[in-house]
């Protein structure tokens, strides 16, 4: 179990923003080559339409189930780098938005539980 006094929980507010992303569906925890190999195709894919800004390109991981829900064989979770506006997808990768908001942050599996078990619901 993680110690909740050692967990930095970060709140961004978030403008809108385009990405292009691969989603993976299956187990994430411990794939470092998966990952590393999904962002190396995004990277590649927008390097090759001139998508990629130094400094600029934003990256993110996009959890789209609750593991306490979803089986983690079917657990869906994008990859996806910051793309300009009218940005096209083809083939694995897709467009989409991530909504302007507040987003709270925080890294490793324990500490995503404790944000959603904890940390969100006692802040309403």
């Amino acid at each position: 179990m993680i110690n909740k006094n050692y967990v930095t929980v970060k709140i961004k507010d978030l403008k809108k923003v385009h990405v292009a992303y691969i989603r993976y569906i299956g187990p994430f925890k411990g794939e470092v080559e998966i990952w590393s190999n999904l962002f190396q195709k995004l990277i590649n894919w927008a390097g090759a339409r001139d998508l990629v800004k130094c400094p600029g390109t934003q990256y993110f991981t996009v959890f789209r189930d609750n593991l306490k829900i979803t089986e983690f064989y079917k657990f869906k979770t994008d990859a996806c780098i910051s793309v300009d506006k009218n940005t096209q997808g083809s083939g694995e990768i897709n467009i989409s938005v991530i909504s302007a908001g507040k987003y709270a942050g925080a890294e490793f599996e324990q500490a995503w539980d404790l944000i959603y078990s904890e940390w969100l619901p006692q802040r309403g």
